[in-house]
């Protein structure tokens, strides 16, 4: 495994050489990122995966150190359903109660074809899905969530990502 080696800043500006023992650490920095070096930066397994079909309830985990969760939202969704999302602290565990994001209770759609992006502050609980906002319950330690559909819903799917910056 290769080691970490923790950037010379001073050394990485404007006009300083790029010597051999430069060239080196950020050869062997690339690789220990993608081994899991002890005090490298990690990759989110979240980074990684790509789109989920729903109404199956799709889980994502290993959320620890994640902030803001975006996410794509391909749907055909009528008004008497529901888009739900649920947290967990232990990884998926155990599970909270399911919160509505949106649906007939909160901003439904009327049926049209329609691809949202949405936010969730899992600080905060502060989202937005298309123009919907509100705040939901997010535990203090999420690292899980659950999205599920409620109701008639066709073609639907989502892409989750992970976000940065304030919501």
């Amino acid at each position: 495994m290769a080691d970490w080696t923790d950037p010379p800043w001073a050394e990485l500006t404007a006009g300083k050489p790029w010597t051999d023992e430069k060239a080196a650490a950020a050869f062997e920095n690339s690789i220990a990122i993608a081994e899991g070096a002890p005090d490298a930066p990690k990759i989110s397994p979240l980074a990684l995966d790509g789109t989920r079909l729903l109404p199956i309830a799709t889980i994502i985990t290993d959320l620890d150190d994640v902030k803001i969760l975006e996410f794509f939202l391909l749907t055909d969704f009528p008004n008497s359903s529901s888009f739900e999302v649920r947290f967990s602290a232990n990884n998926g565990s155990s599970w909270g109660s399911y919160q509505a994001m949106f649906g007939s209770v909160i901003g439904g759609f009327s049926g049209n074809f329609r691809a949202q992006f949405g936010r969730i502050d899992l600080r905060t609980g502060s989202f937005i899905v298309g123009t919907t906002a509100g705040t939901l319950t997010v535990p203090s330690s999420a690292n899980a969530l659950q999205f599920r559909v409620i109701g008639a819903a066709a073609a639907f799917e989502l892409t989750p990502m992970i976000g940065g910056g304030n919501l």
